[in-house]
């Protein structure tokens, strides 16, 4: 092998190493509350979703509890990418029921307004910072 082609693998190698390949999201903890018109909301899809430099997106989701406690999981790993996260709300009480039949029950209404559904245009914003672990957020209940 020339030493011109050592050098420049060499070199590839070392760039490669640095960092300038793909980058990893850092994951750090994420709980909070989540509440609808100030009060705990059970049964939200609650993700958060992370922009990273490369261009991809590193997504973290929970289930709020009764008492609107989230805790996020990325993957299998706790937590959600540090950085500026979109916030995305989905009512989980619409997607586990089943569709009325004969003396079966209305499905309830929608609590979560549309725009909380999409990353594209949902309004709420989180920065994740690492040694933030607490986290709450508050919309208004569908109108």
């Amino acid at each position: 092998m020339s030493r011109l082609v050592q050098s420049s693998v060499l070199l590839l190698a070392m760039v490669l190493a640095s960092g300038c390949g793909p980058t990893a999201a850092r994951i750090t903890p994420v709980e909070g509350v989540v509440k609808l018109n100030g009060k705990p909301a059970a049964n939200l899809l609650v993700q958060f979703h992370h922009m990273t430099a490369d261009g991809k997106t590193v997504s973290a989701s929970g289930v709020s509890d009764a008492s609107g406690k989230f805790v996020l999981k990325s993957g299998d790993r706790e937590g959600a990418a540090e950085g500026n996260n979109k916030v995305t709300l989905v009512d989980n009480n619409l997607a586990t029921e089943d569709e009325p039949g004969p003396g079966m029950k209305k499905l309830p209404p929608n609590r979560i307004s549309q725009e909380y559904m999409s990353v594209s245009t949902t309004p709420l914003e989180v920065i994740v910072e690492a040694g933030k672990k607490e986290y709450e957020i508050n919309i208004p209940a569908r109108r």
